[in-house]
């Protein structure tokens, strides 16, 4: 008896459906995350419909997409529906997904799964309710990079919504200057377009690591040598700091123990990766480890899809994305590993479509 074919089309947008009805009542039923982080990208949309923009360009210069997000919500005092947009465009970022991961892999039975896979994944979607840059930065990030890539050169589209990342969160960076570079040097030297962006994407990440008027605050965990930011591994070294950069403050660390230094990179990018915590609940930590699964399957996909036209931009800002944190620090909630994960789903999916493949010329026989 034929096993029957799965219909990956219908399930997606079957899940896609749920996500939206499941999200949007408990967004409507007040479970909305405002404090924190939140509360200051809020407060600063308010400053702003007050006609106050000193924050917006001093402060919140490099996350002023997202309070330009909130500002029109916040005019109306209705933060749920900031929320629930939020969802809508988590949505609309699974199926540019599907897409990118077709381009990759080059069969559409890729599409559905990773829509699926993107819309599934707890640790990025929980962020949807939270007023928090998370979900729109994940979001904003799988639009630009299937637009960048759909239309084999940067049109206005791409270069907005590239814009937009910049300004959403600093790491935007990590991921828009490698598919600038790749639409401007692959058509021209092919042969050479990876070594020529791996070598420009690097500089780049120096030339941010050298920027200075960074607020000591935010450099004290860096040469104090936290792997999670709070928990200093040297308390007091910060006081050595004689510049306001990212490099300035690892060069106190790397001063004064370079082997720690090292170590300390190492056990960052570690942390990145390894998503339970000890002061979680082990329900929690459970569900966070059902995901390794999905890092090995991304880890074949991503060398399946090494050869891929469009790959290599979007592999270099993952890579970029992992150096930063390891070169800064790593944040308690695993907020910072949230752009990889639909990245990873993308990866993952590849893999998956082959073994989907394979199930259905079974059931035909």
């Amino acid at each position: 008896m034929a096993r029957p074919s799965l219909n990956l089309r219908a399930l997606s947008h079957g899940v896609a459906a749920a996500f939206l009805l499941i999200m949007s009542g408990w967004i409507l039923s007040g479970h909305l995350l405002l404090d924190k982080e939140a509360a200051k990208y809020i407060g600063c949309a308010n400053a702003v419909l007050s006609g106050d923009l000193a924050d917006l360009v001093g402060n919140y210069l490099k996350f002023a997409s997202y309070v330009l997000f909130l500002v029109p919500f916040m005019a109306v005092g209705l933060p749920a529906a900031a929320a629930l947009v939020q969802a809508v465009i988590a949505v609309l970022a699974a199926f540019a997904a599907g897409r990118l991961s077709a381009v990759f892999f080059a069969t559409e039975r890729a599409a559905p799964i990773t829509t699926v896979l993107v819309l599934l994944c707890l640790p990025l979607q929980q962020w949807v309710p939270a007023l928090y840059t998370e979900s729109f930065f994940a979001s904003v990030l799988l639009l630009y990079l299937e637009r960048a890539f759909s239309k084999g050169a940067l049109d206005r589209w791409s270069i907005a919504l590239g814009v937009v990342l910049l300004f959403t969160r600093p790491v935007g960076f990590c991921f828009v200057v490698p598919v600038v570079l790749w639409h401007l040097v692959v058509d021209r030297s092919a042969r050479y377009a990876l070594p020529i962006v791996l070598a420009a994407s690097l500089c780049a990440l120096l030339a941010a690591l050298l920027v200075p008027g960074i607020p000591e605050a935010q450099l004290r965990p860096i040469a104090e040598g936290d792997v999670i930011c709070g928990f200093p591994r040297h308390p007091g070294l910060a006081a050595k700091l004689g510049g306001s950069s990212v490099l300035s403050a690892q060069q106190v660390l790397f001063t004064h123990d370079p082997v720690a230094a090292l170590l300390t990179f190492g056990e960052r990018v570690l942390s990145l990766f390894t998503w339970p915590r000890p002061y979680f609940s082990w329900p929690h930590n459970l569900f966070l480890a059902v995901h390794y699964p999905l890092l090995v399957l991304a880890i074949v996909g991503g060398w399946r899809s090494r050869y891929a036209p469009n790959a290599p931009p979007m592999l270099l800002g993952m890579m970029l994305h992992v150096l930063l944190v390891g070169l800064t620090h790593d944040e308690w909630s695993g907020r910072f590993f949230v752009p990889l994960w639909p990245l990873l789903c993308v990866l993952a999916a590849g893999p998956l479509a082959g073994l989907a493949g394979r199930w259905q010329r079974i059931g035909t026989r």
